[in-house]
């Protein structure tokens, strides 16, 4: 057995400050709008208690308590964000055993999975901002489904938050162990028709916001910051979106602040699919889906010459393998 993680309280405290903790802030302040109603009458009660001095005191301090309430919300979700990491992730240890890759964690409730390495069909590591400087990653496992309708593959996977990069490689080179010992890759880069695409849909989005307001000068200080937004994410996006490949696996590389890689072999394949439409095709550019028993990856964007190649490689992967 080989430990892969384990979440000392030290660690725990980096998952959790490196999670998303406005989505859980909101996540918990639309559970306390969908309380209220249930409790309309008693609050209302409360409220007319009140007497008139409050009310107004309020009535024209109204605007000093936005500073105070945004601050308190980020304070909410923040807190709210540790506790979970706390009852989800306590004294969570993965390992990597023979054939197996296990984990078991959890405080109030306690959980155990196991699957094993035959089973395994996508690795996929997801990382924002700040678990990057923290030199972390949230790896998630897929397995084999014998449902072809589930194409996410959400009911499939174990997740494993907080894995370091050797703790990965050591990974990758028992679940595919081809791709540590390739000595070169092959790089494949979307067309440019994505970067002029994606700032194309920006500068629109600049554009419509200028029309909220009213005062020129409102209208000039979105276009001085929104139009240079929309030229340095673009660019992002384009430089993020790769994918480099052995003659045995693939691994797709998307997203700019928060990126993600899934990992996968081709001989595991069970669709390899050609999209192209017709602005596509006058572009010469392409989608490939790569399809397997635990959802499907695409890549999009991709020249059509370099398209092809993928596709006909894929399949021949496919057909002539003996590989389980």
């Amino acid at each position: 057995s080989k430990s892969l993680v384990h979440l000392t309280p030290k660690e725990l405290l980096k998952v959790g400050l490196t999670q998303n903790h406005l989505r859980i802030g909101f996540i918990a302040f639309g559970a306390i709008v969908a309380l209220y109603e249930p409790f309309e009458a008693w609050i209302d009660a409360w409220l007319a208690s009140w007497p008139d001095v409050v009310w107004m005191v309020l009535k024209w301090s109204w605007f000093l308590f936005i500073p105070v309430g945004v601050f308190a919300f980020l304070l909410f979700s923040f807190v709210l964000s540790l506790l979970g990491a706390v009852f989800k992730y306590y004294n969570l240890q993965a390992n990597l055993n023979q054939q197996e890759v296990s984990l078991r964690g959890g405080l109030l409730k306690r959980f155990e999975y196991r699957i094993p390495l035959s089973k395994v069909q996508i690795l996929e590591w997801r990382s924002n901002v700040a678990r990057r400087l923290l030199g972390i990653e949230t790896l998630r496992i897929f397995q084999a489904s014998a449902q072809e309708s589930n194409q996410s593959g959400k009911d499939l996977s174990m997740a494993i938050p907080g894995i370091s990069e050797m703790a990965s490689n050591g990974l990758v080179a028992e679940i595919f162990p081809s791709w540590m010992t390739s000595p070169s890759k092959i790089i494949f880069k979307p067309s440019r028709f994505l970067l002029y695409r994606t700032l194309f849909f920006r500068i629109l989005t600049a554009a419509a916001l200028t029309f909220t307001v009213d005062s020129y000068l409102g209208k000039i200080l979105i276009i001085a910051t929104v139009l240079p937004w929309a030229f340095i994410s673009a660019r992002k996006v384009y430089e993020s979106h790769w994918m480099s490949v052995t003659p045995d696996t693939c691994m797709i590389h998307s997203g700019w602040i928060r990126k993600k890689r899934s990992m996968f072999t081709f001989h595991q394949l069970q669709r390899v699919v050609f999209n192209q439409n017709t602005i596509m095709r006058r572009r010469g550019v392409a989608h490939i889906t790569l399809a397997t028993a635990a959802g499907n990856r695409t890549f999009k964007y991709l020249n059509e010459a370099a398209a092809r190649q993928l596709y006909d490689w894929s399949l021949a992967i496919i057909e002539q393998s003996e590989s389980d």
